[in-house]
């Protein structure tokens, strides 16, 4: 860790951003820390000259509001010897090492990143992002050179996303991270009681009114919970509980 990650890890971001796999995913319920965790990640090797990190989300607009990750980055480093470009939307450290957001609005945005090269790349709140491609993309982006006495050989190459289940990306996130399980991906299923830093109770109480299918996904994180896709629309049914059917009903599309 370094000294601009002013927070304590919990054992699931421990081992989320130390893990081996290249590709990992941290997602499941809201509230459970993964905005903190991708940040901490960013920042982990930021005291090596060369390096370069990428924290993405779908648009500028949802990395600057209350919260999110730009102003989170200014809460922790504002007081620090980092260097803020808000240009560039680029932190630059004295060791000349970089952390820069940026966007995927449109599948072509992936390209804005042809010729770069960075150790680690995360997107927050994956499933907004529709186009695979676009992930696969910047996966090959990932790159360090070959000399062992350069220190930034031995930093890890890492794609690491946060997201909860929803989204116009669901379902290829949920097929490469909870269907498949492909080797060399690690999937850590992020809960709201693993984050100390917040009111749980609270947040559990507000995640409580909201729509069934929201509020399955944001406070249990189920990856199975209904999609809304372009053939049935939810406002068109009456949600019933399950155990009320009959049981020729049960299973039923």
């Amino acid at each position: 860790m370094t000294r601009y990650i002013p927070i304590t890890l919990t054992p699931k971001q421990a081992v989320f951003l130390n893990h081996p796999s290249e590709e990992g995913l941290y997602g499941g319920q809201a509230g459970g820390g993964k905005s903190d965790c991708i940040l901490a990640g960013a920042l982990q090797y930021s005291d090596i000259a060369g390096y370069n990190a990428l924290i993405l989300r779908r648009n500028t607009r949802l990395l600057e509001q209350g919260g999110a990750l730009i102003p989170r980055s200014k809460g922790w480093m504002l007081d620090s010897d980092a260097q803020w470009t808000d240009q560039k939307k680029t932190w630059i450290f004295p060791s000349g090492a970089t952390l820069t957001f940026g966007y995927l609005e449109n599948k072509d945005d992936a390209m804005n990143y042809k010729g770069t090269a960075w150790q680690y790349i995360a997107i927050d709140e994956l499933t907004e992002i529709p186009w695979e491609e676009a992930y696969d993309y910047l996966h090959s982006r990932l790159r360090k050179p070959s000399d062992p006495d350069d220190p930034l050989h031995w930093v890890p190459l890492r794609m690491r996303c946060t997201t909860n289940p929803g989204g116009p990306g669901h379902e290829w996130v949920k097929r490469k991270w909870i269907t498949e399980r492909r080797p060399g991906h690690i999937f850590i299923p992020a809960k709201l009681e693993d984050n100390p830093y917040i009111d749980q109770a609270d947040y559990r109480k507000r995640l409580s009114g909201l729509h069934p299918i929201i509020r399955d996904q944001l406070l249990y994180g189920l990856w199975d919970s209904i999609i809304e896709g372009n053939v049935f629309r939810t406002e068109w049914w009456k949600i019933v509980p399950w155990h009320s059917l009959p049981r020729s009903m049960r299973q039923v599309r």
